[in-house]
């Protein structure tokens, strides 16, 4: 949890948005494929908050021994703002763009596996293109939430979007309206996929009680996520952790297959 609220000062004070709009985001949208020659699999990822792609080299590295080609996709700044209707078109802009991306993959490589992996707010994506999607396997949700509405609200590096909302007039409730579609508790119809998350009980980004209810969601729905705890570290640190020790933190979810 420390460590959550000494990132959050720092992120904030050192925050840099990019040029990216809605008009240019097929263009401009950092994203990166790895082709492994005669690769049978493909791992789609998907990065937090404005994350640094830089982050997934040793995830990518796993992957790749497995036999896995890998596709890497970074979240912009720009995707989450105080304008609800403008954080909902990127949202589902970049979906798209990454649906269409995974069926080209598929299509054209014939990958017979294809597991996809949300970190943060990565894992809103997740769902995203995850909802009616027989084309995904496997589905990775790294200290997910709920909904990003509730996320954002109780978040602490979200506060300055809370009070953006309050000085528009705009409650949760409202909020939870506006987002309804992009909740990853509405997007949950992938029955065709394996479910595994990993939570942090000292999250201070993404609180505990925000991927509890997703795991509540899954289960009121048939579903049957595998669910890891840490109970040790806060949001970043359980990022760091599988991020710098992917082995240990990814074989608790059996990675992959």
């Amino acid at each position: 949890m420390i460590l959550d609220h000494l990132y959050t000062a720092f992120n904030f004070r050192n925050r840099q948005e990019s040029d990216i709009t809605l008009e240019n985001i097929e263009t401009k949208f950092n994203k990166k494929f790895y082709y492994q020659p005669n690769s049978s699999g493909l791992c789609c990822f998907v990065s937090g908050w404005g994350e640094n792609l830089a982050h997934t080299k040793k995830i990518r590295a796993l992957f790749w021994k497995k036999g896995y080609s890998f596709a890497e996709y970074q979240l912009p700044l720009e995707i989450l703002s105080a304008n609800h209707q403008r954080t909902l078109e990127f949202f589902k802009t970049i979906r798209d763009i990454i649906k269409k991306d995974i069926f080209e993959h598929s299509v054209r490589n014939q990958f017979s596996r294809i597991e996809l992996m949300g970190v943060s707010l990565g894992a809103v994506m997740a769902c995203l293109v995850a909802n009616n999607n027989n084309l995904i396997n496997k589905l990775y949700l790294l200290v997910p939430g709920n909904s990003l509405a509730e996320s954002l609200w109780l978040g602490i590096r979200t506060q300055n979007l809370k009070k953006e909302f309050e000085k528009q007039g705009i409650n949760l409730e409202q909020l939870e309206n506006y987002w309804h579609d992009l909740a990853p508790q509405n997007n949950l119809n992938f029955p065709q996929s394996q479910i595994c998350l990993v939570l942090s009980q000292a999250d201070g980004i993404i609180p505990f009680s925000c991927g509890q209810k997703l795991v509540e969601s899954m289960q009121q729905t048939g579903l049957r996520p595998e669910v890891k705890i840490n109970r040790f570290f806060g949001h970043y640190g359980t990022m760091a952790a599988i991020y710098l020790f992917p082995n240990r933190f990814l074989e608790l979810v059996n990675l992959p297959g």
